[in-house]
């Protein structure tokens, strides 16, 4: 088998970071693509299998939730890029793309399912979400970036231009986030259709805007229009960016995670893992809008402040805390304290932007890099039976931790339709992309 690119380039001996790149290399091999590929190809109902226990056993229902579909996919295309003489990522990209075309994609109404069952019965009331479709455009956009399938480039066009034109805000800008299935905005729990519950699958509040929506269209429209060369998608793009720095985000670090239409913010703990995956996005994008110097600015406005507040004693980051507000008030504590896999992945990347600008504080960072990886490897990888925990497994609390002395606790799943590979493959991509100096420093994509 073929070994990572970069893994004896001199150049990345050289590097101040070399023993951390070999390192990356070893995880991504081992405790990504080793454990999800081939495992999760579904060859007989086509698609990708999603839930696996802690010992990657098939566990669970396997519906096929849009989410986890096409990062899987993209994933798929990006290790294509990554390995070009190993065809079997091609094909597992391409495996994903003819299920989302032939099955997720509404051939009647248009636009992609949030959620079908394992043999492609639409689930949810068939409803569409922002979320999800965010992610189809783009990895549409890297499968046909990796392959050149212009069944790729045409599914991402199609996919933009149908919910571009029904959930778009005309008068505030930005995206609505839940659709029925025709394309109807749902604003209130009277119009959720049957089948579907009566909550928005991502946001807290049913019509509420949020960074969650919003950062992933602002990650897919950087990378797809650069790809396809879209004009609707460049604007889109600009206009999003505009949001982040107007609504989004404060010239204090502040992200926020709830909005109304008119982008006025709604009062909630800051949400960690979204602020680091914010700095990498507008990092990412300033190259490609007008606004461009003031996105990096801001990000790492944003760096500094989540970095001081989302620290954890003992390492990592906590997945949420309300800012300026006690631990504690009235007994109810207001830090999440659980290290969520996720979350860990995006402070790498972010961490690898800070130490590798040319900043005076850039020293402190490599530091503080070098310290979160090696919590990374010792407290979320499992060491026993392979892949990435998706939370720590000492954060779980006394009944968890019961649970994992019995050795296969549901917390400690390797898999579901919210856990796929996505966050690690980009994650160590967009940080080996960043330490190895003779690559192009650009987190956002394996290949320019």
């Amino acid at each position: 088998m073929a070994s990572i690119p970069g893994s004896t380039d001199p150049d990345a001996l050289g590097s101040p970071f070399h023993d951390v790149v070999a390192s990356i290399h070893e995880t991504l091999r081992r405790h990504v693509i080793d454990v999800w590929f081939p495992r999760c190809i579904d060859r007989e109902r086509g698609g990708y299998d999603c839930d696996f226990d802690r010992r990657w056993r098939r566990r669970g229902p396997q519906h096929r939730m849009l989410e986890f579909q096409v990062r899987q996919m993209r994933s798929a295309a990006r290790l294509a890029m990554l390995f070009p003489h190993e065809d079997r990522f091609h094909e597992f990209a391409l495996h994903g793309l003819r299920y989302l075309r032939d099955v997720m994609w509404d051939g009647q109404q248009g636009g992609c399912y949030a959620l079908v069952a394992a043999d492609g019965t639409p689930l949810a009331g068939g409803t569409k979400h922002a979320h999800g479709t965010a992610y189809a455009v783009q990895a549409c956009a890297v499968v046909f970036q990796a392959t050149g399938d212009s069944d790729a480039r045409a599914l991402s066009e199609e996919a933009f231009e149908w919910f571009d034109a029904r959930a778009h805000d005309d008068e505030h800008g930005g995206y609505h986030g839940w659709l029925t299935r025709a394309g109807r905005v749902i604003r209130s729990a009277d119009e959720v259709p049957a089948g579907a519950d009566a909550v928005d699958p991502i946001a807290d509040a049913i019509g509420m805007r949020d960074i969650n929506v919003h950062g992933d269209w602002l990650e897919s429209l950087n990378e797809s229009v650069a790809i396809l060369n879209h004009r609707g998608l460049a604007d889109r793009l600009q206009e999003i960016a505009e949001i982040f720095l107007r609504h989004i985000t404060t010239p204090h670090g502040d992200v926020f995670y709830g909005l109304r239409d008119d982008w006025s913010p709604l009062p909630q703990p800051e949400r960690f893992g979204h602020s680091f995956q914010t700095i990498e996005r507008m990092f990412s994008a300033a190259p490609a809008v007008s606004q461009g110097h003031r996105l990096r600015e801001r990000a790492f406005v944003i760096g500094e402040h989540a970095f001081r507040h989302g620290a954890r004693n003992g390492g990592g980051y906590v997945f949420f805390r309300a800012i300026h507000a006690p631990e504690f008030l009235e007994g109810v504590r207001l830090v999440g304290r659980r290290r969520v896999w996720w979350v860990q992945l995006a402070a790498l990347n972010a961490l690898a932007i800070f130490a590798t600008e040319r900043r005076d504080d850039r020293e402190g960072y490599e530091e503080i890099l070098r310290r979160h990886w090696r919590f990374i490897q010792d407290r979320l990888i499992d060491s026993e039976y392979g892949g990435f925990h998706p939370v720590v497994p000492r954060d779980l609390g006394r009944r968890g931790r019961l649970r994992r002395t019995m050795g296969n606790p549901p917390e400690l799943a390797k898999g579901t339709v919210w856990k796929d590979s996505s966050h690690e493959v980009d994650s160590l991509l967009g940080t080996l992309k960043l330490l190895k100096p003779s690559l192009p420093a650009s987190p956002a994509t394996v290949s320019s």
